[in-house]
């Protein structure tokens, strides 16, 4: 269950400000409406093409910043996969949720879209209730980059079975809600929000969790060549909780992570001392 279940979905964009770039004005009202009835958006802007967007982004009305973006991916002049490019290199919109709307799902335009940084894609025609649930997933995905990750530096395998994929690959992060795992998949991957089993080798024992797919992530991990993406995924633990094992692994990254801490404020407060000293001289 979304994080966002529990929540009045009118609720969940109240007081957040959208931005939707679709050239096909009917369509524009269309998420407009949805934006606002089904999901409290008090603010929307909205734009025909790409350079009408990127001077609402620029110069936003009251300087508000924009929350949500929702595009096409066949604008006129510059496409969707341009614009993405674009805002991804402006500092206040590096992580903003953005989702695509295209009719062409094919492998070379999701890896195109995933190295520019996309956070999930709309395939038209898409139905009301498929907006929503995209823009929840999306908001959790949000939320769950704020999350203490810590980075994996050892190779653990993991192995992956759901009803749409079997494939497997390594973990690159974890935390005690979930991971992001490197997967060797090629076309076979999890659809959103599917329930998957993962088996993940640690100490040479094999541990067994069940977890939820959140999408793609970190373009900066997708590799066209290998078909390698990565992808996240947040536990759905039973009664007893984590396994053991696991704990015992996110126990000593976070043991780590304090340690260079420590380490690093030492170090602060040594050069400090001795500036002082020198000052004092």
């Amino acid at each position: 269950m979304d994080s966002c279940d529990n929540q009045d979905t009118k609720q969940i964009l109240k007081g957040k400000t959208c931005l939707i770039v679709e050239d096909h004005f009917p369509m524009r009202q269309f998420i407009e409406l949805i934006l606002k009835h089904q999901l409290g958006c008090d603010s929307i802007f909205q734009a025909e093409d790409a350079e009408e967007a990127l001077g609402i982004l620029e110069n936003p009305a009251g300087d508000a910043v924009v929350d949500l973006i929702v595009c096409d991916w066949g604008l006129p002049g510059m496409d969707g996969d341009m614009f993405l490019h674009e805002i991804r290199l402006m500092e206040a919109y590096k992580q903003t949720p953005f989702l695509m709307a295209t009719g062409n799902n094919s492998r070379d335009l999701v890896i195109t879209a995933i190295q520019a940084g996309v956070t999930d894609f709309l395939i038209k025609p898409f139905t009301a209730a498929n907006l929503v649930r995209k823009i929840k997933r999306s908001i959790v995905m949000a939320r769950g980059r704020t999350r203490k990750r810590y980075l994996v530096k050892e190779k653990y395998p993991v192995k992956l079975v759901s009803s749409s994929a079997k494939c497997t690959g390594e973990l690159v992060d974890i935390s005690d809600a979930g991971c992001g795992i490197l997967l060797n998949c090629g076309l076979s991957i999890p659809m959103d929000d599917e329930q998957v089993n993962l088996t993940i080798i640690i100490e040479d024992e094999s541990i067994q969790m069940n977890a939820k797919s959140r999408g793609i992530a970190d373009n900066a991990y997708v590799k066209e060549s290998s078909g390698v993406i990565k992808m996240g995924f947040e536990f759905l633990p039973d009664e007893s909780g984590l396994p053991d094992l696991f704990k015992q692994l996110l126990d000593r990254y976070q043991s780590i992570q304090s340690a260079n801490i420590t380490k690093e404020s030492s170090k602060v407060k040594e050069t400090g001392s001795r500036k002082r000293l020198l000052d004092i001289d």
